[in-house]
């Protein structure tokens, strides 16, 4: 393979430029990178994004690419089916090696390990990563060699073997080819006829809202776990890493004088249903961008005055033990 070759840094659920696995092992291979997304809704398998998701990527690509974009690179958007896709830019650019962070939803998990087959026995490198769990799921299990049931002795286990990862600082300075690039615009992400999003823009989508968030649930909420014991943040998945969000969680806990055991870790989902473990404001009548489903709840105290205004909450929960 040739150094000079570029490599593809293929974005999924992962929508960020700091403690980007995938993105950091790219930069350091010390090749010109091409930064790409696709918008996969022809694979069959793959489960179709909701309005409301469909909003908050728009925005998250928009943060990104602009981000991107002042690294000095350009976020390259493309349409269709991935496997096709990917063989499109790698042709167009020449590009020998391929990096992603893993997904684990099994149609995306069998989608990747078909691609990864095909591409290695092309001879082309292709390398995976963990960017948003503590563990991955086949690194613990029962005595029996089985996989837990129970969330309380699944993370117990998972605590006591749990191996901390490098984390990894925004990468400022990114460069490569510039691939020609579909328009976001043309995606019809954002809605329209009618526009139902008025009010969503008091959402920071992307990376440094989802940093201005936790930074704000640090500063004050997560003071009130030892009452509460459930807590809940705005932040969706891509914009933030699992890492990232739990190692600070549990640095304050323990500082605050809570056993380290007691950090938790942090399920967060698009904008479309709120779903916590306290009932601390149940009973208030909230506006939220989509209909909660029969099991979800509103939010705890420090969410209260904020779902009664303006519904802005996001659907992430905390599981703790």
């Amino acid at each position: 393979m040739s150094q000079s070759a570029p490599a593809i840094v293929w974005f999924r659920e992962d929508l960020r430029l700091s403690d980007n696995p995938a993105l950091h092992a790219a930069v350091s291979s010390g090749r010109p990178l091409v930064l790409l997304y696709i918008l996969d809704e022809q694979t069959k398998g793959l489960r179709p994004l909701g309005g409301a998701s469909k909003w908050w990527l728009d925005k998250s690509l928009r943060a990104l690419a602009a981000d991107i974009k002042q690294a000095g690179a350009q976020l390259t958007l493309r349409s269709g089916q991935s496997a096709d896709v990917l063989d499109t830019v790698i042709e167009e650019t020449g590009a020998e090696t391929i990096f992603w962070n893993r997904r684990y939803d099994q149609p995306e998990r069998d989608l990747d390990a078909a691609i990864k087959e095909d591409l290695a026995q092309r001879g082309l490198d292709v390398s995976s990563y963990n960017a948003r769990l503590l563990n991955e799921p086949w690194q613990v299990e029962t005595n029996a060699g089985g996989y837990y049931k129970v969330f309380t002795p699944y993370w117990r286990a998972a605590r006591n073997n749990s191996v901390a990862r490098d984390t990894y600082g925004r990468h400022k300075k990114l460069s490569g080819p510039k691939p020609e690039s579909e328009s976001l615009d043309d995606w019809g992400l954002h809605p329209s006829s009618p526009d139902w999003s008025t009010g969503f823009d008091d959402w920071t989508p992307g990376e440094d809202g989802a940093i201005a968030r936790l930074t704000d649930f640090l500063d004050g909420p997560i003071n009130g776990y030892k009452e509460d014991r459930a807590l809940s943040m705005l932040v969706w998945k891509p914009a933030r890493s699992r890492k990232r969000m739990v190692t600070p969680s549990c640095q304050k806990l323990a500082g605050g004088n809570f056993p380290i055991h007691s950090c938790f870790t942090i399920r967060c989902s698009p904008p479309k249903t709120i779903m916590t473990h306290s009932s601390s404001c149940r009973g208030e009548k909230t506006r939220m961008p989509l209909t909660p489903g029969p099991r979800a709840r509103p939010a705890i105290r420090w969410l209260t005055q904020e779902c009664a205004s303006s519904g802005r909450q996001a659907g992430c929960t905390t599981g703790y033990g």
